[in-house]
């Protein structure tokens, strides 16, 4: 019985010293669709630490129309129906960001995280594109696709809207460089867990 007292004890003030560290630290994840001079999806987790200061760890993956698409390219019958009419370039990124939040309402239920950070993406492209005769299971042209890394940088502000303590919206426009691309436009978020305060 006095085990049992002593273990009730331990877990109740373990469960005080919780409650009392997530009052002044947020932990959430986000998620969304990005549109931009690519189109995309991005997922993250988060980490505010007394409503002043954040970490951001994000994957992002984006399309777009292949650079080096040659003009006379007739896509393959398949793919045109699903109305995905050539071959694209993807962008897949991991983003690491830190930042500085300010409170924008007192309730808590509006603010701007500042952020930026480093980037590694992996950039795969169509390559070595062979004229051929027309085919309805790949176009009038073959090729192969190739596949490089490269490191960058990202600025990444958001307004974020955290309505509940469990659940919000973000709006964050971004631009990520390196020595090739240039991504930008805006990511629309959810925000969901500790996303604020009581």
């Amino acid at each position: 019985m006095k085990g049992l007292v002593i273990l009730l004890v331990v877990v109740l003030s373990s469960y005080k010293t919780s409650a009392q560290y997530f009052e002044s630290h947020n932990l959430y994840a986000t998620g969304g669709l990005v549109v931009g001079n690519y189109l995309g999806l991005a997922g993250s987790l988060n980490y505010i630490s007394h409503e002043k200061y954040s970490i951001q760890l994000c994957y992002s993956s984006f399309v777009h129309e292949a650079k080096f698409l040659p003009s006379d390219y007739d896509p393959a019958f398949f793919y045109a129906r699903l109305g995905l009419s050539q071959p694209r370039d993807q962008f897949n990124s991991i983003e690491v960001l830190v930042g500085r939040v300010i409170v924008i309402h007192s309730s808590g239920k509006m603010r701007l995280n500042l952020r930026a950070g480093l980037t590694y993406s992996t950039i795969i492209e169509p390559t070595n594109w062979q004229k051929t005769t027309y085919s309805a299971d790949y176009g009038n042209y073959t090729y192969d696709f190739k596949s490089h890394g490269k490191p960058g940088v990202i600025l990444k502000p958001e307004i974020e809207f955290p309505f509940f303590r469990f659940f919000g919206l973000g709006i964050a426009p971004f631009i990520l460089m390196n020595t090739e691309s240039i991504i930008y436009g805006v990511e629309f978020n959810e925000l969901i867990g500790l996303v604020r305060k009581k």
